[in-house]
């Protein structure tokens, strides 16, 4: 929503990132809450099916309800689709800035084109964003959904390094990558917002 003294663009930035922080946070609760409602959905058919027969009920309910246990197993597929949304609210805004001053979508070259430059932060942040995120993207969307075989030896470098680095939020078993926790996509949705911020600030927005 653009309130007074926010520009469209800046508002942008702020709802967007603020809306898909609120999605990564609410996810597992939402996802606690669906599968309460299916296990007593399943409890509830179990018991009306059973004619009070204890055994009969439980049978019933285990068969009906085994085949929700493996949701679970989506919370994984839910952040990989989120670390493709946010680095995406990233490049979207970057398009959107380059078109506007007919530069490239670098941050470093956006700020070129308008006589100033960011702050150390910021600038460790782009490489961050650029040289080790924007592979793992890529990786995500152009090389059969997540496998590890980049195209050249430095995209495999950088892959193993972030791997490495979030050794419990990356994982790579042999054919794909997955990101196993929202603080990973977290943490980079907070870079992206600190760089996208200081260029809005930066050029005055």
């Amino acid at each position: 929503m653009v309130s007074k003294g926010r520009s469209m663009l800046r508002a942008y930035i702020e709802d967007t990132s603020e809306y898909l922080s609120h999605l990564l946070n609410r996810y597992p609760n939402l996802l606690d809450e669906w599968m309460y409602d299916k296990e007593n959905e399943c409890r509830n058919i179990a018991k009306d099916s059973s004619d009070g027969d204890v055994e009969v009920e439980t049978s019933i309910y285990h068969s009906l309800f085994q085949g929700y246990e493996s949701f679970g197993e989506t919370e994984v597929l839910f952040y990989d689709a989120m670390f493709i949304m946010v680095y995406s609210y990233y490049e979207s805004v970057l398009t959107k800035l380059s078109k506007k001053y007919g530069c490239d979508n670098r941050p470093s070259a956006i700020c070129e084109c308008n006589h100033t430059q960011l702050s150390k932060e910021a600038l460790e942040n782009t490489s961050f964003l650029f040289h080790k995120i924007f592979i793992l993207r890529n990786q995500f969307c152009h090389n059969f959904l997540g496998t590890i075989g980049a195209r050249d030896e430095s995209d495999k470098q950088i892959v193993n390094y972030l791997i490495h680095e979030y050794p419990n939020m990356i994982r790579f078993d042999d054919t794909s990558i997955h990101i196993l926790k929202r603080e990973f996509v977290s943490e980079v949705l907070e870079k992206e917002r600190f760089v996208l911020n200081e260029l809005i600030i930066k050029l005055k927005l």
